[in-house]
Parts: C-alpha cells; structure tokens; sequence
C-alpha cells in the first residue's frame, strides 16, 4: 500500500513554498514524510503551489490521523481497500498549515 497526501497552498514564491514544505513536514513528523516533488506551481492556478508527500506506515489508521488534523472540509470515497478523500478550505476548516487551500490523501495499492 501506499499512502499519498497532495496539497496545495497559497503562495507568492519559491522562498515561500520552502518555508510551507518546511512547516508542512514538521506538522507530518509523526508520518515519517517524504517529499515526491520539490514545491512547485500547480499548472491550473499559478497562485499556488503544488507538494506531495509519502507517508509512512501506509495503513488506514495514518490516513484517518490526516483526516483528524481538520475539523472539517472533507469528501470521502472507497473503493474496496483503497481510500480517497479530498479537502477544500472552508471558513471553518484548516489543515496542517493555514495557506492550504486544497488536500487529496490517498491510500492504494501501488501497480506491481
């Protein structure tokens, strides 16, 4: 299994999609991240920046624990073990770090 968290943030430059990578790490200590990408801009909005994480272990229980880190703002599917959910900031609800605007975790079976 693997476990995928894509987020993206608000942000004005690389010297601050640093800082967010930096903070966004701390925040998924726990999780053990390990960035796929370097903090980039996300192709449909250039006011935001793209990162991806791998989280470790890649287990139901880690998933739920980023669910758990908002107080809302979620959609959720499944699709027999595999999980997704998608996160959209609302006026009530943040996520790990409070330049997030959007969040996909992902829990799925990697192709052999």
């Amino acid at each position: 299994m693997k476990l995928l968290l894509r987020v993206s943030a608000d942000c004005e430059g690389v010297a601050v999609a640093q800082s967010i990578a930096s903070r966004l790490s701390l925040s998924l200590s726990r999780l053990s991240p390990e960035a796929q990408i370097e903090p980039r801009l996300y192709w449909k909005l250039p006011h935001l920046f793209e990162f991806v994480f791998a989280l470790t272990p890649p287990t139901e229980v880690s998933f739920q624990a980023i669910i758990a880190a908002s107080s809302g703002g979620w959609s959720h599917s499944r699709s027999g073990e595999e999980l997704s959910s998608v996160w959209n900031r609302g006026q009530d609800h943040a996520l790990l770090v409070p330049e997030i605007s959007w969040a996909e975790i992902k829990l799925y079976e990697e192709a052999p």
